[in-house]
């Protein structure tokens, strides 16, 4: 079942995370040109795992927590990050990393190991 909550807590938590690591390799960030793609990854494992506490039942919920991940980093970039790079929401690796945010808690979904009832 959808949590609104926590998929608002768990969007902020990956933002803040995103955001923390970011800030921390910034001084080599720009000068190697494979740091966007990794970060993409880090999004991607992130949001996955937040997405294997949360435990979506059906496509509609992995869609919903998906979706909520990505509009709290939006809001998140635009009030925040948009200060410090202008030309954020231009980049294409940027918007790749949301698409892959958004289709992270589905691939877990589809993943999942089935448990065994006992």
């Amino acid at each position: 079942m959808f949590n609104i909550k926590k998929a608002i807590g768990y969007g902020a938590l990956l933002w803040l995370v995103m955001f923390a690591i970011i800030s921390a390799t910034l001084p080599s960030y720009n000068s190697y040109w494979w740091m966007t793609p990794v970060m993409s990854v880090v999004g991607l494992m992130l949001a996955y795992v937040f997405s294997r506490y949360e435990n979506p039942k059906s496509i509609n919920a992995a869609f919903s927590y998906g979706a909520t991940f990505v509009v709290v980093g939006l809001i998140l970039d635009y009030l925040v990050s948009y200060q410090f790079v202008p030309g954020l929401f231009n980049d294409t690796i940027y918007w790749l990393s949301y698409l892959l945010i958004l289709i992270a808690p589905e691939l877990e979904r589809t993943l999942r190991v089935p448990t065994k009832k006992r």
